[in-house]
């Protein structure tokens, strides 16, 4: 008879495992209360993060009730409940169209294609998120770079490297004409066109960046040229007497004096006077010619 009564009492059931989308769990999560009832309301601790689970165990639900002077006597808990926190693959289109921004942004003027996009499997919140990028500062785009993610959300963040291989053509001089070794580049000696990028460090943005050097070997047509299959030359050496021009204003005067270091086209060096009476700061922009430097320019 007593084992009837205590059945009819023990009418409030947990279930070994329930799954919730919110970021805390609270009793009532759990157990299907009667409206009103304050056990509804207890706090059970933090949910896991999404696609993971917890376990909450009979005594530790025992015990909070007892310490807030709730009744356990209608309950009925298994050992354990297993709390699944309710989640949605990450995105991966929406992550390919952020790859695809990136490195936009990297190269403005370039075509950017995707060859290759290795996104981790992750879990997301159900509720909407917020995807971020950063790209390393230095990139090969010949080889793998890998893309940091930043996932934010309501109450969750997560950090992940998207690993990817990309094809980029940026707009680069190719030669139209053959240019033998210790020879210049004239504009006249390439066209600019989309090529492949296949390094940092080595694209010839414009002429200007090139002036003055000089081919290290025969170039024939078709190549693409690079800052690596040039040299600069040393176009002025110390002791050298050399010719300094200066400019002020619509006035140009110029004098020879004597260089007191070696430079390449571009540099600045010292020069004195060939009675070294005096000196001045000059920029190498010939052989054997400097422009002096006046007003710091």
């Amino acid at each position: 008879m007593i084992a009837i009564v205590l059945a009819l009492v023990c009418c409030l059931t947990a279930p070994a495992e329930v799954s919730l989308d919110k970021d805390t769990i609270l009793l009532g999560d759990l157990i299907e209360f009667a409206e009103g009832d304050l056990r509804s309301t207890l706090l059970l601790g933090q949910a896991p993060n999404p696609g993971l689970a917890r376990r909450i165990h009979d005594y530790e639900i025992l015990g909070k009730l007892r310490v807030s002077g709730l009744r356990i006597e209608d309950l009925d808990l298994p050992e354990s409940v297993l709390v699944r926190r309710q989640s949605v693959p990450l995105d991966v289109e929406r992550v390919r169209v952020l790859v695809q921004e990136l490195f936009s942004r990297r190269f403005p003027e370039a075509r950017v294609e995707i060859q290759e996009m290795i996104v981790p499997s992750i879990d997301v919140t159900t509720a909407d998120v917020q995807i971020s990028g950063t790209l390393p500062t230095n990139i090969n785009p010949g080889g793998r770079v890998s893309v940091q993610l930043d996932i934010r959300g309501d109450g969750f963040a997560r950090s992940a490297y998207v690993q990817t291989r990309v094809h980029v053509e940026t707009p680069q001089p190719v030669l139209e004409r053959p240019v033998r070794a210790h020879a210049r580049v004239l504009e006249d000696d390439v066209q600019w066109k989309f090529a492949p990028l296949n390094g940092s460090g080595e694209v010839v943005q414009s002429l200007d960046q090139i002036r003055g050097m000089l081919a290290k070997q025969d170039l024939e047509p078709g190549r693409v040229l690079t800052t690596s299959q040039l040299y600069s030359p040393v176009l002025v050496r110390r002791g050298d007497a050399v010719n300094v021009v200066a400019a002020v204003g619509n006035i140009t005067i110029s004098a020879m004096m004597k260089a007191r270091s070696s430079g390449e086209y571009g540099q600045t060096i010292i020069v004195e006077h060939l009675n070294g009476s005096g000196q001045a700061t000059a920029r190498v922009t010939g052989q054997g010619t400097v422009q002096a430097l006046v007003g710091g320019r």
